[in-house]
């Protein structure tokens, strides 16, 4: 009766085996893991005002206008963004005047978990006019005026400067107002302008406030960054600059801080970059300037 019994309890067993057979764990999918990443990277360029807050009488910083998306190259409060967005930024004749530029960090460091009303009062300004910028490339590098909290996780990027095959799967996260959006595409081409560096061409668009924001691979490696959704190679494709002209520029940024003469700074801030640019590029992108889509 026993031997009957134990056979029974495992016929019943296996039949339950069978129809109910072992879950496996659903693999991540693709940049889920990267987006959550470069939240801590990306910043939104803002216009502010300050304001007296109601209930504990003290003076915050109001956000009025995003006017693009900046990603850190440093812990020291160090970023990049597209030159046009500082220039938007600076230039008097806006229809929204802009009283302090800086930008704005979340306490959780990741923007995974807050929306505007809840942000951490911080606002981070910036001395525009000091940044370093350069128009043919269309960036710029600017730094904090203050250290930047431990509490908000900030987590520079790490540039990749291989030339990414096209369709090659690629993503940027960006700011549309005060909430960072991320758009997942491929590598649709490179373009070199006429009278202007090799530009990379994503198969989606951007949106305002999108200029600045990185390219990055699926390992969170950054290959560039978007400047504007444009209408030359295609209607409303994002476009941006490859990582190793950033890499280039920022290199070049730091030996004039470095090394230069206040001299040398002032009149090589803005434009001194694109005549080493000439000298260093001129020969290679000359062979591209009838190629429109050339790796």
């Amino acid at each position: 009766m026993r031997a009957i019994f134990c056979t029974l309890v495992a016929f019943f067993a296996c039949g339950c085996a069978a129809r109910n057979p072992p879950t496996t764990k659903s693999p991540t999918p693709l940049f889920v893991k990267a987006i959550q990443t470069i939240k801590h990277s990306i910043i939104p360029i803002a216009c502010g005002q300050a304001v007296l807050d109601s209930e504990t009488k003290e003076q915050k910083i109001q956000v009025i206008l995003v006017e693009g998306t900046g990603f850190f190259v440093a812990t020291d409060g160090t970023f990049v963004t597209a030159d046009h967005v500082i220039e938007g930024a600076l230039n008097p004749t806006s229809q929204i005047p802009c009283p302090r530029i800086g930008f704005t960090l979340p306490e959780s460091g990741g923007w995974d978990t807050e929306l505007p009303p809840t942000f951490r009062p911080d606002f981070y300004e910036f001395d525009a006019g000091a940044c370093k910028r350069d128009k043919l490339l269309d960036v710029a590098q600017c730094r904090s005026k203050r250290a930047i909290d431990r509490v908000h996780n900030i987590a520079p990027v790490t540039f990749e400067d291989a030339i990414q095959p096209d369709g090659t799967p690629v993503a940027f996260t960006a700011f549309q107002h005060q909430i960072p959006f991320s758009s997942i595409g491929n590598v649709s081409g490179y373009a070199t302008p006429q009278n202007g560096p090799q530009e990379i061409i994503m198969d989606k668009p951007g949106w305002p406030g999108a200029s600045g924001s990185p390219f990055y691979l699926a390992n969170g490696r950054v290959i560039g960054m978007l400047q504007l959704s444009g209408t030359r190679q295609g209607s409303g494709q994002a476009m941006g600059r490859p990582s190793r002209f950033i890499k280039d520029f920022l290199r070049d940024a730091r030996s004039q801080r470095e090394g230069s003469t206040t001299a040398d700074r002032s009149s090589t801030a803005v434009h001194g970059w694109n005549v080493r640019y000439t000298h260093r590029y001129a020969a290679k992108e000359t062979v591209r300037k009838h190629q429109p889509f050339r790796k």
